[in-house]
């Protein structure tokens, strides 16, 4: 659990910089944890992109667009 939220986010700001990915490498990583998470459950393959949709609309509502 964090407890202190600015540490964290320093400590993320650190690390991007520090990182370096390329954009094949980030792709990779992505594309790996959308496995995991079906694997796991946590998403299901059919619905996603009604969820997706659904974001956009709210997003979309919220911004006034």
């Amino acid at each position: 659990m964090v407890k202190n939220s600015k540490i964290l986010r320093k400590f993320e700001r650190e690390e991007t910089k520090r990182e370096k990915l390329s954009f094949r490498e980030a792709i990779k990583i992505v594309d790996a944890m959308w496995h995991e998470a079906l694997a796991l459950g946590v998403i299901k393959r059919s619905d996603w992109l009604a969820d997706i949709e659904k974001e956009i609309r709210i997003a979309r509502i919220a911004n006034g667009i």
